[in-house]
Parts: C-alpha cells; structure tokens; sequence
C-alpha cells in the first residue's frame, strides 16, 4: 500500500533565505526576533507575502497590506519577495529528501489568507512505500525528518497517510503546519493504513486544497469540517451545488483525499550526473 508524506513548510520563504544569516542587514534582521516581511507590489498595492515568527506574534499576517502592517509596528523590517528563487531552493531541498524515497517532489499552491488575499504556500511530498521499517516505524521516520529539518533552521508540518490529499491536509491543519511549532511529530499526525477518513475528517474542509470562493460555499451551507461534507449522501451533496464547476472541485478533492479517485503526482526528475572517460 502506498504511503505519502507531505511536508508543510509555513516560513519557507524568510527560513529558507535568512535563518543561517549572519552579520547586519535584513538577512540577521530575519534571524532575530525583530519582525520581518517579504512583499510584492500587486494589483491591489504592496502585500505581504511571508512573514517571520516575530511579526506573526504582532499580528501582522502573509497576505496583509503593507500600510496595514506599518500601521501595527512601523520598525518593520521588509524585503522584496522573490518567488522564483523560493521554488528553485525548494526543488534542491526535495533532491535532499531521496533519502527517505526515490519518488518525491516539492510544490507550492495558494490559499486564502487572514485577510482574504491569496497567499502563497510551499511544501514536499515523498512516497515513503517499503522504507518505513528501515527507519524504525513511520513515526520514528516522521521524528527522523523533522529532526533533520530543524537542523537546517526550518519549521515543518508533517502529516502521513495513503493518499496525498489527505496527508496535506494534515500536514497543513494537524502537523504545525499553522506556524505553531510541536516538539516532536505525533501519532495523530499518521493516518492509518487504509482509512484516511479518520485523520482528516475532524478537519476544516479548507484542508481538501479548495479556492477560497468553494471554501465560503460550503461554509454558507454549513460544511464546516470534511467530516460534514462526506457525510452526506452523494446525491442530496449534488443538489446543493448550483455551478457545476464548483461541485466537481469540491468533489474531485474530497475522492482524491479519501482515495475514491486517483491522483497522480509527477515525481522529481534528477539531472544524469555526465562523465567522461579517456584511456591512453
């Protein structure tokens, strides 16, 4: 049976740049408890895009206007956001992670934010199917992980379980994935081996990785955990939606969660390492 392992990764953008940072500037700004912020002028003016644990603790969110964040602590220390180089340093980390299974990949997605402006997420994910009792359980592989990860100044959420869908969701909702950091992975962080629906069901249906616009809707029809939306009978659920495209997301994300459809996921494709050979 497949076993998948996603990595919520909630700091990545300021850890991944400045948690080793030394000496002056903003990079030590970003590894000290003074309030930090990456941002990116939008359509709707300069955002925040990430943020590090000492401004999150003053309120100010990923996804809040700059003004607004100012208006909280004006010593705010800000840098620009660079995402393309997020993605690049995270696809060298998911290479890193072949050590816990040859098929893995890194990802990123967008959710709804506190303030009701997309933000952007980054995670990995590695099928750890057969590797498991190398390790010692699928705990001691989880604590494995999250110990290593901790060494590199990073803080993750992890979660487990036979489908992707359902480890992201824990991972994301369960795992720490929310910035709050557990001392060690937990048993309730593991689904099961066959009944994802007993880890994820307790969760809010934001976790089944639905545009904020499904998320309302099922809110509004007072879906507020996935265990509400399944419990409902196929049918009776159809008639509830009146956008067909909104009921096929909806429902795609939960049967790939629960394993009732497939969800393929491409893993990581390493470069060949090319060498050369004369004999004289």
């Amino acid at each position: 049976m497949r076993r998948i392992v996603s990595v919520a990764l909630p700091f990545w953008p300021v850890e991944s740049r400045y948690s080793s940072a030394k000496g002056a500037g903003p990079a030590a700004d970003a590894a000290s408890s003074i309030p930090f912020a990456l941002v990116e002028p939008g359509a709707r003016g300069v955002r925040i895009t990430a943020v590090n644990r000492a401004a999150m603790g003053l309120g100010i969110m990923s996804g809040d206007a700059l003004a607004d964040a100012r208006a909280i602590n004006p010593g705010l220390v800000t840098a620009q956001a660079t995402p393309a180089a997020d993605r690049a340093r995270l696809r060298s980390l998911a290479c890193w992670l072949g050590r816990f299974g040859v098929s893995r990949n890194s990802y990123d997605f967008t959710r709804e934010g506190a303030s009701g402006c997309p933000v952007r997420c980054y995670g990995l994910w590695v099928d750890i199917s057969g590797v498991a009792h190398l390790y010692g359980g699928e705990l001691a592989l989880l604590s494995d992980l999250d110990r290593r990860l901790s060494r590199f100044g990073l803080t993750s959420g992890l979660g487990l379980a036979d489908t992707f869908g359902a480890a992201h969701a824990i991972a994301w909702y369960r795992g720490a994935g929310e910035g709050e950091r557990v001392a060690s992975p937990r048993e309730e962080q593991i689904a099961p081996a066959g009944s994802p629906a007993e880890a994820i069901f307790p969760l809010p249906v934001a976790a089944l990785r639905l545009d904020g616009e499904s998320v309302q809707l099922l809110r509004r029809l007072g879906f507020k955990t996935i265990g509400d939306l399944a419990g409902v009978p196929r049918v009776a659920l159809e008639r509830r939606f009146r956008s067909r495209d909104v009921r096929a997301r909806v429902l795609l994300r939960l049967d790939q969660a629960l394993g009732v459809r497939a969800e393929p996921r491409r893993p990581l494709v390493e470069q060949p390492a090319m060498s050369v050979e004369a004999v004289f």
